[in-house]
């Protein structure tokens, strides 16, 4: 932790322990989250082109964890949490219609 004497800013990342999360991100990771649900239930974005906005994002996050511009957890907790909100709009997506039923014949 720094010291008040070091003269570096003390709100740095550098001065926060390494496993607390962002605020700030987090609350931003969970309001694109909302609005992206939010969108796909009002039938304005279709859930495959949501989900296909967020494996973008996670291409990005791969990209530049391969470029070494950021080998810190936090980019694999980024990823991680990238997936969670691909899986929960996978679960938004209808299932695929079943074989007609006998007595609609």
């Amino acid at each position: 932790m720094l010291s008040p004497s070091s003269g570096s800013d003390p709100m740095t990342t550098d001065s926060f322990p390494p496993d607390r999360p962002d605020s700030h991100g987090e609350a931003a990771l969970l309001l694109a989250e909302s609005m992206l649900h939010g969108l796909v239930a009002r039938a304005v974005v279709p859930v495959t082109e949501a989900i296909e906005m967020v494996e973008i994002a996670m291409d990005a996050r791969v990209e530049i964890a391969d470029a070494g511009a950021d080998a810190s957890r936090g980019g694999r907790d980024a990823f991680d949490l990238l997936a969670e909100i691909k899986l929960s709009l996978e679960n938004d997506v209808p299932a695929p219609p079943g074989p007609p039923s006998a007595d609609k014949a």
